[in-house]
């Protein structure tokens, strides 16, 4: 193979060293899902990120001769597609689980293994080979998928920027269902393994204020922020309770649409009327000082990374209420 990639998924996240070994040993363009995003560390020149739903990724592949998936499901909301991937050559699936290796992604070779155990067993490969320019189509599917970008997403992108200057390298993000999350499973960059948290496959309403909460307390020396819609945030919002009792320095971003935006612009789109989706909020912010949370609407960006960065040091939770037109639009 002179154009070989690699697809990574969660199954993967303790075998972050391996993949990357194996990457630059056969100069191969490293895709991930959100589930395994960091795995290879996404300032990595060989790394596209967790872009397997996007269109110049989806090509990349396609023209790939040879695609490694390594503790992937490759399911369809990994990559957000009603048929599977076509891959532009042999396909090798590698995971624990049997069922994944006979799946609509049928694979011209299968190994049951566990991905670490595997890729150590492995051992380097290609050394001097002349892989075409993996560095090359790996910059070139970056530029294409920032390009596709549209106007609510890149309002989505300055306010990720804002929080990522604001968290430390190594902090996390718990994510809910809500739009901004959907463009940061693609756009926030991460460089280590279990740094992003999304409810993809279900799509839990309400995942991101518990699941914040269960990682700090598991992992209490790493700094993390949930990243919570309006709407969704609603589904275990008495939460802060816990996260008050427990003394967290939690900042709780709340992106405030005022409603279910993705429903809605769905269904704008498909030419329907827009029901069930206009939200009658409360007043989050007096909600959270009843709770003991601290409370901000920062006005602008740089006040964000601000209250966020306060929020880490707090000794208790705060929330954070982010409007949908702080970055115009």
């Amino acid at each position: 193979a002179v154009r070989p990639a690699i697809v990574v998924g969660g199954g993967a996240v303790a075998a972050s060293n391996e993949v990357r070994a194996l990457a630059e040993s056969l100069e191969a363009v490293v895709v991930t899902t959100t589930a395994g995003k960091g795995v290879l560390p996404e300032s990595h020149s060989l790394s596209v990120g967790a872009t397997l739903q996007l269109q110049a990724t989806q090509a990349m592949l396609a023209d790939a001769d040879l695609v490694l998936a390594i503790g992937t499901e490759l399911a369809e909301t990994d990559s957000w597609t009603t048929k599977p991937l076509v891959f532009g050559g042999p396909l090798i699936r590698v995971d624990l689980d049997p069922a994944k290796l006979v799946d609509d992604h049928r694979a011209d070779l299968v190994l049951r293994a566990d991905a670490a155990a595997f890729l150590r067993a492995l051992g380097p490969l290609g050394e001097g080979r002349n892989s075409r320019d993996a560095v090359g189509r790996a910059r070139e599917a970056r530029r294409a998928n920032a390009a596709s970008w549209g106007a609510l997403a890149r309002r989505h992108i300055a306010v990720l920027d804002s929080l990522r200057q604001a968290l430390p390298a190594h902090g996390f993000v718990a994510s809910d269902m809500t739009q901004i999350a959907y463009t940061g499973n693609c756009v926030f960059p991460v460089e280590y393994p279990r740094s992003w948290f999304h409810p993809n496959g279900f799509g839990t309403l309400g995942y991101a204020l518990p699941a914040a909460i269960g990682a700090m307390i598991a992992v209490p020396d790493r700094p993390g922020l949930a990243l919570a819609g309006d709407y969704g945030f609603q589904f275990t919002l008495p939460e802060l309770g816990t996260a008050v009792e427990l003394g967290l320095s939690l900042p709780v971003v709340l992106w405030n649409n005022e409603g279910l935006g993705q429903i809605r612009d769905d269904m704008v789109a498909s030419g329907i009327p827009e029901t069930g989706v206009k939200a009658r909020n409360p007043d989050f912010l007096a909600l959270a000082r009843a709770y003991g949370c601290g409370a901000e609407r920062p006005e602008n960006l740089p006040a964000l990374s601000q209250a966020v960065t306060r929020a880490l040091a707090a000794g208790r939770p705060t929330l954070i209420e982010v409007r949908s037109d702080i970055a115009g639009g």
